[in-house]
């Protein structure tokens, strides 16, 4: 187990988005596997899919590090608390080492990531199209924040020895940063993508024990884990961490849910939904809420006696012809929502919430049909980035007025304009729109929202499954 106080850490960064970040991240932690270590995976902000790759190789949950969806002190105490049981910490970065929120200088990004954590940094650079200039990145990149530590670097299609050997001596005689590993033009070694990014890595299907063999035999293994090792501790607080108030939850919370049956949540997980935070659904079993997955494509009927309906993002315009067909789970999904039990829906569960889904081939699909919208596939990209809104009515999460944090990355649309009374939220920032749909039972919208970064969002959420849970049971009484 690593020391606590100097877990054994590193951060593989790029250079850019697209440069093999995980492919490299996810052999290495393969490759650290095959040697016996226990090994805890991180991904810089707030993607849902790299992680996937990181428990396929890892054997176990991998967790995101987003200083802006949470806190630089939640992040910490994140990577911590996975640190207990593991030897040692690998930390994918998102996009280039110093990308980050866009209007600030690098918030969210994994240079931030690695002066918070003291972490050195590994540097992936595609190399395709460069030679000796790739020590005018390297050099860049050392020099734009000497607190973050570039301690070495990793070249990613190398096209021959020649190529290889000119490389390395220009960064290590330009820089002194030395390279500790080279991936040849390979291919097989090009991770599968389509619309959202990388396909899920249970979709992938890819051969992680022979990917962790490549890497092994690429990188310096050995110095790359000494390199971990001497880390160093963990730097003191900062003055945002210490004046956190470190106190989750209302302690009324804990007490009525020692006091009632579990609420028990219903999430669908299947190729079709699959975004869900690991600490989301393990907040919710710490206290003590029973978590019961479902899968809309394949069950015939959702769970029984249901206190909440959690319907995360994925993939739903890939698989609208199957979800179509499933008349059953439809109208019993349908059955539940119009029962008074709630439901709370993101991206892809707000579309299947909806009347109609119409996918990228123009083909129309009926789904639940609890919303009044229908929502279309596009050609490019709809939205991408980081949200702060504020709730402009009562709903499952809170009074109106409520203020939290989220992320949106879809292509769908509405094909008609949203109800103004309906509306969930307004976006802060610019044009204030109006966005998303809620009563008093349904939340459901195009952002996703890290509930255990929101303590009091899911305390709210939790308290009115609670009183609709009480709401059923007296209309049952009075029948």
């Amino acid at each position: 187990m690593s020391d606590t106080s100097e877990p054994a850490r590193l951060i593989i960064a790029g250079v850019a988005s697209g440069v093999g970040k995980t492919t490299i991240a996810t052999g290495l932690m393969a490759a650290l596997v095959a040697q016996g270590l226990r090994v805890q995976g991180y991904k810089v902000g707030p993607d849902y899919i790299d992680p996937t790759y990181h428990r396929v190789a890892t054997g176990r949950p991998s967790y995101n590090l987003d200083t802006w969806l949470s806190s630089q002190k939640m992040v910490r105490q994140r990577f911590e608390a996975g640190m207990h049981t593991a030897d040692i910490a690998l930390i994918e970065g998102v996009m280039g080492l110093f990308d980050g929120r866009k209007g600030t200088l690098d918030t969210a990004s994994t240079a931030e990531v690695a002066r918070l954590l003291n972490a050195p940094v590994l540097l992936v650079i595609d190399v395709a199209h460069m030679g000796q200039s790739a020590a005018a990145l390297v050099a860049g990149f050392r020099d734009l924040d000497p607190r973050v530590r570039v301690a070495g670097v990793l070249l990613n299609r190398v096209a021959s020895p020649d190529h290889e050997a000119t490389l390395r001596y220009a960064i290590e005689q330009w820089t002194g940063i030395p390279v500790f590993g080279v991936l040849r033009r390979d291919p097989s070694l090009t991770l599968p993508f389509r619309h959202l990014g990388l396909l899920p890595a249970p979709e992938a299907n890819i051969e992680v024990q022979a990917l962790g063999n490549t890497i092994a035999q690429a990188l310096n293994i050995d110095t790359i884990v000494q390199l971990a090792y001497a880390a160093g501790p963990l730097p003191p607080e900062t003055t945002e961490e210490a004046n956190r108030d470190d106190v989750p939850y209302h302690h009324s919370l804990l007490e009525t849910l020692s006091k009632v049956p579990s609420i028990r949540v219903g999430f669908a997980l299947d190729n079709a939904f699959s975004f869900y935070y690991p600490e989301t659904l393990e907040e919710f079993a710490r206290l003590g809420v029973e978590v019961v997955p479902f899968s809309p494509l394949n069950d015939p009927y959702p769970p029984d006696d249901l206190d909440l309906l959690y319907f995360g993002g994925g993939f739903p315009e890939l698989f609208a012809e199957q979800l179509a067909a499933n008349q059953t789970m439809l109208a019993g999904v349908r059955s539940v929502i119009q029962c008074g039990v709630p439901v709370y829906a993101e991206c892809g569960g707000y579309m299947y919430l909806g009347k109609e889904c119409i996918d990228a081939a123009n083909r129309s699909h009926t789904v639940v049909g609890v919303l009044p919208y229908t929502f279309r596939m596009g050609t490019e990209r709809a939205q991408l980035g980081y949200r702060e809104i504020i709730t402009v009515r009562e709903t499952l999460i809170g009074p109106a007025g409520t203020r939290l944090r989220g992320h949106e990355f879809h292509w769908s649309h509405l094909t008609e304009p949203l109800a103004r009374d309906d509306a969930a939220y307004e976006r802060e920032g610019g044009e204030k729109t109006r966005e998303g749909y809620a009563n008093s039972t349904i939340l459901a919208s195009y952002m996703h929202v890290p509930f255990a970064a929101n303590p009091q969002i899911m305390t709210n959420l939790l308290h009115n499954c609670l009183l609709q849970r009480e709401a059923r049971n007296e209309q049952e009484r009075c029948t």
